[in-house]
């Protein structure tokens, strides 16, 4: 009887702690996922404002008259950037670098998750200010 019983006890106590760690693993890829989904909502919002400032016009604060997105940065969206790379915005566990390329003064905005040395997931790329201008690519 007593060996049935500690058979028991083992038996319980390696399920126990096989699915607490099933449930950390899962608790894991379910946070990994919430920081994607946080970054990808965010670049949306930050898509959304590039485009805007390129329709407004120049004396209002906007990018109108430019050629492309010249002169467009973290600070002229109103957000505040990474004083060590002005080009860097970080939010929570995401990182989103902002560059524009010549000749023509494309947008690309790259887009991490975990830090600005994470995994990269996302990088668009803006050509205009219309949504069928913008290049999603997903990493």
């Amino acid at each position: 009887m007593a060996q049935q019983q500690l058979l028991l006890v083992t038996l319980c106590t390696v399920l126990v702690g096989g699915l607490t760690l099933l449930g950390l693993a899962h608790f894991e890829s379910s946070q990994v996922q919430q920081d994607r989904e946080a970054a990808l909502k965010e670049a949306i919002t930050l898509t959304s404002e590039l485009q805007q400032w390129k329709r407004t016009p120049t004396h209002a604060g906007g990018g109108q008259a430019y050629v492309g997105f010249y002169g467009i940065d973290f600070a002229a969206l109103g957000y505040e950037a990474n004083p060590l790379a002005p080009g860097t915005y970080q939010k929570g566990q995401a990182c989103f670098q902002l560059t524009t390329e010549r000749p023509a003064f494309d947008a690309q905005l790259d887009v991490w998750v975990g830090g600005c040395h994470g995994q990269q997931v996302l990088t668009v790329t803006l050509t205009g200010a219309t949504p069928g201008e913008t290049t999603w690519t997903f990493h």
